[in-house]
């Protein structure tokens, strides 16, 4: 995997991703799970995103070198 990648992403980008997450899940999602487990949900997004992102670039041949 593109690890460089992988490091900004999650120092950049993780408070823009986390705020996106928890706009783009429905309120009925954390009602069901239950306001104790709302964080490992929105964790779980943040982190599905970060892979999807990755494995886009991944296939797509993309990768930083320094």
């Amino acid at each position: 995997m593109n690890s460089i990648a992988a490091y900004m992403m999650v120092r950049l980008f993780r408070g823009f991703m986390r705020g996106a997450v928890e706009r783009q899940l429905p309120d009925a999602l954390f009602k069901v799970a239950g306001p104790a487990s709302a964080p490992f949900v929105v964790g779980c997004g943040v982190v599905g995103v970060m892979w999807l992102l990755l494995f886009r670039t991944c296939r797509r041949t993309i990768f930083l070198r320094i």
